[in-house]
């Protein structure tokens, strides 16, 4: 039987993200428990890096009027373990939006057909 978080990143993958060619940060605002905003491409990046600046993230879930964000990063086909750097923004952003009472939900890595789930491993 999969897991949890398989079937909640492959539902949310299929309807909100589609695959692309180089790194990319997105995020999926979540109005209330049950209803989830349309994902929106956030910041563009190239194959080895990407600047994700967290006030804009905020900016859009207060947008949102979101309870929750999902955050999700696309990479080139490699290894989905995060980076340093990608958990260092992880809890930049928990702090953040947590100011304002909005919930980091899950933050997926996905690299090609590989999946990373902050949530799954514990770290939110």
């Amino acid at each position: 039987m999969p897991s949890i978080r398989r079937v909640r990143c492959a539902i949310i993958c299929a309807c909100c993200w589609a695959p692309q060619p180089r790194g990319v940060s997105w995020g999926c605002s979540w109005t209330h428990r049950t209803a989830c905003s349309p994902a929106e491409e956030l910041f563009h990046g190239t194959l080895t890096q990407t600047s994700v600046y967290p006030r804009q993230i905020l900016v859009r879930a207060l947008h949102h009027n979101a309870a929750g964000v999902i955050l999700r990063i696309t990479t080139p086909p490699a290894s989905a373990e995060p980076s340093q750097a990608d958990r260092w923004l992880t809890d930049q952003l928990k702090t953040a939006l947590g100011l304002v009472d909005v919930k980091v939900i899950d933050h997926f890595i996905v690299a090609g057909s590989e999946g990373f789930s902050f949530c799954e491993r514990g770290w939110l």
